[in-house]
């Protein structure tokens, strides 16, 4: 029969290999996402605690196994060698899987700031189109305004350039009338 511990400890080692496979791929997919609640990010997020769960679980199991190992080492043939080495197994795995957890909170706590970050500067951002909107509407009141304005102003000069018009041809028919006279008394004069 095969050593329960060295089953355990393959399955542990197999179990850390994926966790850190799966880590890795959440962190890329993590990278890429603009959106937190993405899917693929939460199913990855979830498989990657459900791994590291397993672990702490077979981690525990082997610490147990090893304390009974320490406590009676004749009983399962062990030297206090092996024994100290399986200790140092699992210790420095359950570091393993505490420095996996602690990256996975830093890294939710980064997106975490930036995605406050981005709130604020989006409610900023509103908040600025939301006055240009305004400036937009009283520019365009004033444009209106402004229009009708000069509509009337084209209307009057119109008007002026036609009544002013007839008063040259008027003034030119005259001044020739004139000139006419004076022709005509001229020539019957001389």
């Amino acid at each position: 029969m095969e050593d329960p511990f060295i089953l355990i400890k393959n399955e542990v080692l197999s179990s850390l290999s994926n966790a850190a496979t799966l880590f890795e791929s959440w962190k890329r997919i993590l990278l890429t996402v603009t959106s937190a609640q993405n899917e693929e990010l939460l199913k990855t997020k979830e498989e990657l605690l459900q791994i590291l769960t397993n672990i702490e679980q077979d981690l525990e199991d082997l610490d147990n196994a090893v304390r009974a190992v320490i406590e009676n080492p004749s009983r399962f043939n062990l030297t206090t060698r092996e024994s100290n080495a399986r200790k140092q197994f699992v210790d420095q795995t359950r570091r393993k899987v505490q420095m996996l957890m602690q990256e996975q909170d830093q890294q939710l706590d980064g997106v975490m700031h930036t995605v406050l970050n981005m709130r604020e500067i989006a409610s900023t951002m509103n908040d600025e189109l939301a006055d240009q909107s305004m400036l937009l509407d009283d520019l365009d009141e004033h444009v209106d305004r402004t229009s009708g304005r000069l509509q009337k102003a084209m209307k009057r000069m119109n008007h002026f350039i036609k009544a002013n018009e007839e008063t040259k041809a008027s003034c030119c028919i005259g001044i020739l009338i004139m000139v006419l006279i004076i022709l005509l008394i001229l020539v019957i004069v001389v």
